[in-house]
């Protein structure tokens, strides 16, 4: 996933890189996003939770949550957030109070990499074997599914898209930046 910030002294668009489920937004035009982790406490100045959902079973696009209480003044798009929540699309623009807006970008790179432990076993989507630990395997940034990464078994690379219709080329469709707007 990816955050695009104006950076304050040059006003370039700048792209923060971010993986995880959770993210405190805040509004500080440095630094205005930072991952959290499970049990992690949120930053003191934050305004705004954005949260990653996958879908099961790899049915389609991550959903993204912004949770927000009405003193954060946050629009999307320019829309005020006035019940506190709101989902987010790829390529939105979230604006807290009057700071600058951050745009919140789905064109990530797949995951290439050993498959982690599980505790219950995991099958691939595609050929619907078993994903062993510490076997090559790529993660969707779209969908989050797993699939084996192999020679011998080229689930993710061997077709030209994920199950939900993420490109697997490892540069289709990515590379927006704000900057084109």
């Amino acid at each position: 996933m990816r955050f695009w910030v104006r950076d304050p002294d040059s006003l370039d668009w700048r792209p923060i890189e971010a993986e995880g489920s959770a993210f405190a937004l805040l509004s500080v035009p440095r630094a205005p996003v930072v991952p959290l982790s499970s049990g992690s406490p949120l930053p003191p100045a934050s305004v705004a939770l954005l949260l990653r959902r996958f879908s099961p079973f790899g049915s389609g696009p991550a959903a993204l949550i912004l949770l927000c209480q009405p003193s954060a003044a946050a629009r999307v798009n320019g829309v005020p957030v006035s019940t506190g929540i709101r989902l987010v699309s790829d390529r939105d623009a979230i604006a807290l109070g009057s700071g600058s807006p951050l745009f919140v970008s789905t064109d990530a790179q797949p995951l290439l990499a050993p498959f982690p432990a599980a505790d219950r076993p995991c099958l691939c989507p595609r050929c619907s074997t078993v994903l062993e630990a510490d076997t090559p395997a790529c993660r969707c940034p779209n969908c989050g599914q797993w699939m084996h990464a192999s020679d011998v078994l080229p689930c993710w690379s061997g077709f030209p898209s994920c199950l939900c219709g993420f490109p697997s080329a490892s540069d289709a469709g990515r590379g927006w930046s704000p900057a084109e707007l």
